[in-house]
């Protein structure tokens, strides 16, 4: 849930290895395993340049809780997607749902 909200600010993102277990890992958001790598990120975020925070603003606001309910009930349910509400489906190489 951080991810998200930290995105719908336009913050800079900075994440563990691991973290993205949705498989949805918004745009400019730096992946780590280690301190260095860590700080690094960290400085990296401070240089930026505002169009990335433009981005991630917009990936946060196309994944709202209307367009995430009925695929994650569909998948815990076991039931088939009734609507593909996938915008970046087609960029992330996936068919139709």
């Amino acid at each position: 849930m951080k991810t998200y909200d930290y995105c719908s600010c336009g913050v800079p993102v900075i994440a563990t290895a691991g973290h993205q277990h949705s498989g949805e890992v918004p745009p400019h958001t730096a992946i780590v395993s280690g301190a260095a790598e860590l700080a690094a990120a960290m400085l990296a975020a401070d240089d930026e340049p505002a169009s990335a925070a433009v981005e991630r603003t917009a990936w946060a606001a196309a994944r709202t809780w209307s367009r995430r309910t009925d695929p994650w009930l569909a998948a815990m349910l076991g039931r088939p997607d009734p609507v593909d509400t996938d915008p970046d489906r087609a960029e992330r190489g996936l068919e139709p749902a």
